[in-house]
This record gives structure tokens, sequence and C-alpha cells, in this order.
């Protein structure tokens, strides 16, 4: 109970920082776990909600307001690059520097566009930034771009470790079509509750994903599905505007054969 205030609180935190990226925390649920070595996202194939956010809970008592803001937002927006997909299709090769490159890349997003970095939460200090690295690097830019300077420049490659686990990277294509379909019925719901449409959600995704990923890199998993919930929505509109058309004219040919023998529907008196 006392966990899910917090994140309620740091979920509103982030509200001041971006509508959407609050409107896609509160689609996952939260808890704790001492597996977990800082926080994590996991895509569970267990019952409940398909998508969760796992802290330690340790770690997560050490934070204070905007360093769990911050950590939501850096979570949320390794999904929103899709960095898990991306990675796999890189064939896992240097999963150290693929980690960092695609720390740099989150950090410099959330510095620049959100303005979420270390002067806002202090714990950021330890995150990776391009400058950190090299004053070579430009900023806000795809994580391939970070990933092939460090490949480029070994020496460059930081000790430190990243603030969160990156695990979850491998596991969404484990979840079945189910589970896909409870993570669109949970999104829908959410968004309907904050107030916004899956799309706004999904241009917000699309609008991220075009501006800092590589050429050609294809949607992410939450477009995916905002666009499965779209298509069953649209669908579901196609259906009722059809089954409206069939029972107009039926009434249409109800009403005038009551015509043709003398009578009057209910609707004529």
């Amino acid at each position: 109970m006392k966990y899910n205030l917090e994140f309620k609180n740091a979920v509103d935190e982030i509200k001041t920082k971006s509508k959407h990226m609050a409107a896609l925390a509160n689609c996952f649920s939260f808890s704790s776990d001492h597996n977990v070595q800082t926080a994590c996202v996991e895509f569970s194939a267990n019952k409940g909600n398909p998508l969760q956010l796992k802290f330690n809970p340790e770690f997560w008592d050490s934070l204070n307001q905007q360093e769990r803001c911050a950590i939501i937002s850096h979570e949320i927006m390794h999904i929103i690059l899709n960095h898990g997909q991306r990675m796999l299709y890189n064939n896992n090769q240097d999963i150290k520097i693929q980690n960092i490159a695609m720390d740099i890349c989150v950090n410099e997003i959330l510095k620049c566009h959100f303005n979420i970095d270390e002067k806002y939460a202090p714990i950021l200090k330890n995150g990776v930034y391009a400058e950190k690295i090299s004053k070579e690097l430009s900023k806000e830019r795809c994580y391939e771009y970070y990933y092939r300077f460090l490949k480029q420049n070994p020496e460059s490659i930081p000790n430190s470790l990243s603030i969160d686990s990156h695990e979850w990277m491998k596991n969404f294509s484990e979840l079945s079509n189910s589970q896909k379909k409870e993570i669109i019925k949970n999104i829908t719901n959410t968004l309907k509750k904050s107030g916004m449409t899956q799309y706004e959600i999904k241009k917000f995704l699309e609008n991220m994903r075009m501006k800092y990923s590589s050429t050609g890199t294809q949607p992410g998993h939450l477009e995916k599905i905002l666009d499965g919930s779209e298509s069953e929505i649209k669908r579901q509109t196609s259906w009722q505007k059809v089954l409206k058309k069939i029972k107009k004219v039926f009434e249409e040919k109800y009403n005038e054969d009551d015509k043709l023998t003398g009578r009057e529907t209910s609707r004529e008196k």
C-alpha cells in the first residue's frame, strides 16, 4: 500500500514533465522485489497485468520524489524507443556497450527534452551522458550513434554501471496473444481515466521514435499494441455501422409492409 501511494505520487510528478509519459507509467503495475538490484521493467507471462515496473525496496526508499520520477521516466523511455527489440536486432553482441549506449540516449533525451537531469534528480549524477564520454559526441541522438562511437573508441567506455536493469528487453516476445490483448485492455482503460486517447499516445510514441531512432527503425512494442487496439476499435466501429445499416433497411421494409397491409407501426402512431 505504501509503495502504491508513493508510485502514484511519483507519476503525478512525471505529469509535470510530460502527460504522455505519465499516462504510460499508469499503465504499469508497480511492485517491490528484493531480487531486482535497482529497477526494471517486466513483460510478465504470469497472471495479472503483463506490464510491470519493479523496484528493489531499499533502492526505492533511498530516492526522493524527483529521483523516483527520473527512474520511472528512464524505464518508460527505454520502452518508448523499443530498445529491447533493437538490441536483439544487433544479435546481442557487446551487450555492455549497447546498454551504455542506450542509457546515454535515454539520459540525453530526458535532460534535453523533459528537463530531467542530475540537477533535478541527484541520482542521475551517476548516469552516463554524452559529454562525460567525449566532447565530440552530439546530444539527443539515437542509441546506435552512441554504440558506434563506443565501439570505435573502447578507451572511452566508462566503468560505471547502469542505474537500471535491461534484462526485460528479451522477454516481450514470450507473451501470448491473449496477454497482449490484456495489455491493450489495460492501456485502453487507463487512458480513458487519464482523459487521453490511444491516438494521442500513439502519435507521441511515433514522434519520439522518428526523432530518436536510426533510419528504418520499426515501431516499438507499445506502438504495435496501440495499433492493434486502434484496429480493434475501428473493427468494432465498422461492425456497429454495418448493424445500424441492416437495422435501418429492416425498419424501412417493415414500415413499408405495414403501410401496404393497412397497419401502422407504433412509431407512426
